[in-house]
């Protein structure tokens, strides 16, 4: 779920990004619910926005400035060898294009 607020803490707009949302897609079909744990905002205030899916997959997706979904990516790995989650993310341009740096944590399940 991404909320975004008014300076007065009111809501301006609040999105669940899932099975709905990650559809829209059709790579991130039938990976699951996404939850999200670091959002960065672009020059233009698009928000690309890193976490997982409950299908043992990495995910980030970008947002315009009202929430609408703009793409996103997933690495899903099989869920017999491993799981990963995108915890954090860096932001930045060299000259004109745009890169985004993720960390995170992975598990991996020896056969």
């Amino acid at each position: 779920m991404i909320t975004k607020f008014n300076d007065d803490l009111s809501i301006q707009w609040n999105y669940i990004y899932g099975l709905t949302n990650c559809n829209s897609d059709p790579n991130l079909a039938q990976q699951g619910v996404c939850d999200f744990y670091d959002v960065v905002e672009t020059e233009n205030r698009d928000l690309i926005v890193v976490g997982n899916t409950n299908a043992n997959g990495g995910v980030v997706i970008r947002v315009d400035k009202n929430g609408e979904w703009l793409w996103g990516e997933n690495k899903l790995f099989e869920p017999s060898q491993s799981n990963a989650i995108f915890q954090s993310l860096v932001y930045f341009k060299e000259g004109e294009e745009e890169k985004v740096i993720i960390g995170g944590v992975s598990t991996v399940n020896n056969p």
